[in-house]
Parts: structure tokens; C-alpha cells; sequence
């Protein structure tokens, strides 16, 4: 499949049903690292991935399923075990 095609995991700025976001956190992920005695430049090396992913994720945006894919690759897990998806209301104004 060509890279245009993956889905991308853009969940900040999704919005559903008018006045619901949905926000990726990725605390999971900081505390695998932990875990595991890692530092980013680790995960870095390991999945393949560039510094603007990994900035992207600091900042709580989403990426591309491509990039969550080598992550979960690189760390034996599954994208449940580094993001987690929160509904959010937004004020109606």
C-alpha cells in the first residue's frame, strides 16, 4: 500500500458530532520508555522513526498509523499500550 494511502490518526483535530474532539495521549508510551530503561533517542533508532513523530507525540498530535505501526514494531506491544483516545466536549459558543 502506498504511504498516501495509510489512514493517519489525526485525533486532536477530529470532531464528532459537532462538538466532541478526540484527543491522543500518549503517556502510555512515555512510561513504557520508563519501563523499559529507554530514552527517546532510543525509540528513535529502534523504530526507524524521525525526531518530528516523536516531537508530534510530545505535543499530544496525532501521526500516521505507519509511524504508531514501527513504534509498536520497536517496543512488542500494540497501539492500545502507547495512545489512548479521549473524548472531549468542546464549548459550544
Amino acid at each position: 500500500m502506498h504511504r498516501s494511502h495509510l489512514p493517519m490518526l489525526r485525533c486532536k483535530y477530529y470532531i464528532l458530532d459537532g462538538n466532541l474532539h478526540m484527543e491522543a495521549n500518549y503517556k502510555k508510551l512515555w512510561k513504557l520508555l520508563r519501563d523499559k530503561d529507554m530514552k527517546k533517542t532510543d525509540l528513535l533508532t529502534l523504530a526507524g522513526i524521525n525526531s518530528n513523530i516523536l516531537a508530534k507525540m510530545g505535543r499530544g498530535e496525532g501521526v500516521s498509523m505507519d509511524s504508531l505501526q514501527k513504534v509498536c514494531r520497536a517496543l512488542d506491544c500494540d497501539v492500545g499500550d502507547i495512545v489512548e483516545l479521549n473524548e472531549r466536549k468542546v464549548d459550544e459558543k
